[in-house]
């Protein structure tokens, strides 16, 4: 198990850490927490693959959109990818610290920790850069006194989605947070009624698609699932905004479904990991279809076009058609066969 360029930058200051109870937020999965000379180290993740990989180990791992309720004399902050995570995030972190407890925030310079002293102005002055190599920096800031930790709240809004009055919810990291994205908004304005049946909303995100398939068709039983503890928040604020129910599931992939098998499966999904693009979840997600969907069921999926996604879909599926495309998009529907 390797480690991460930003978990190396820290073992070179491993002493700082040394006999101090210590809270790792969104570390990547690699062996840091066992490397570091601390007396106690926890975790808080969001991504549910991590978090999975931490408890693995035997560590001590909590997932949420919310740290666990302990104090710690230092907090390590790993560089979420969105700016509006990492504010929301430090935001928060005044509920752990302990007294004369230390912030220390690393990350890729290409993910922009090298400015990212700004951010850690709102827990007080006098954040500095201790250390740099392997295209990575690790800043380090003493909080003031006195913060009030702020709750992460998911923010709602009412938008036409494909003709139809939603109330969509979003938190901070989420994708397209706070409009409808060019993608699922093709989608959704080709989405037919669905057939009766258990539905998927696979990378749910804010839950947009789940909500929107429930408005048209309140009677369909409906499961959303995603890996980010935030997309699932989110999820669940919109469903309840728009006074619906569905199952919500953290999921690394597909494995929470554990063999259930949906008449439809919905989906815009992800391929970025990080600054990367990363075709294996979805490529995964396509070749396991068989094992989701039901005999003669359906799969419509949103996609960029320039992502190939067309060779994995007929390798899979009975019969695929292309349902709409615009320069940037493009919306495939496949049957499974019988």
């Amino acid at each position: 198990m390797s480690l991460s360029n930003p978990s190396q930058l820290v073992l070179r200051s491993e002493l700082m850490f040394s006999g101090r109870r210590v809270l790792l937020v969104g570390a990547p999965a690699d062996r840091l927490a066992a490397e570091l000379p601390a007396d106690h180290v926890a975790l808080w993740h969001w991504e549910q693959g991590h978090h999975r990989h931490a408890l693995q180990q035997g560590w001590h791992s909590h997932f949420g959109v919310a740290p666990p309720a302990d104090t710690f004399d230092a907090v390590l902050v790993f560089m979420p990818k969105a700016k509006a995570r990492l504010q929301a995030v430090l935001a928060v972190l005044p509920a752990v610290l302990g007294a004369g407890a230390a912030v220390y925030l690393v990350g890729e310079k290409r993910e922009g920790v090298d400015s990212a002293g700004k951010y850690l102005q709102a827990l007080g002055d006098g954040a500095r850069k201790i250390d740099r190599a392997r295209h990575c920096v690790l800043w380090e800031l003493r909080p003031k006194a006195g913060l009030a930790a702020q709750a992460m709240t998911p923010r709602c809004q009412t938008m036409s989605v494909a003709g139809l009055p939603l109330s969509v919810c979003s938190m901070p990291g989420v994708f397209s947070e706070g409009r409808l994205d060019e993608g699922t908004a093709l989608l959704l304005q080709h989405l037919p009624e669905l057939a009766d049946g258990p539905v998927l909303d696979f990378a749910c995100g804010s839950g947009v698609i789940g909500a929107y398939i429930l408005k048209r068709q309140p009677h369909l039983v409906l499961t959303a699932l995603d890996c980010d503890a935030f997309a699932l928040a989110a999820t669940e604020a919109t469903l309840s905004e728009n006074s619906q129910q569905a199952a919500v599931l953290a999921s690394d992939g597909l494995e929470a479904l554990q063999g259930q098998r949906f008449a439809s499966i919905v989906t815009n999904p992800p391929f970025h990991d990080g600054m990367r693009t990363d075709m294996s979840m979805s490529d995964g997600f396509i070749r396991g279809m068989s094992r989701h969907l039901q005999a003669g069921g359906e799969l419509w999926l949103v996609a960029n076009r320039f992502l190939p996604y067309a060779e994995a879909l007929q390798a899979s599926f009975k019969t695929v058609r292309v349902a709409a495309e615009t320069g940037k998009f493009v919306v495939y529907h496949a049957l499974k066969g019988a």
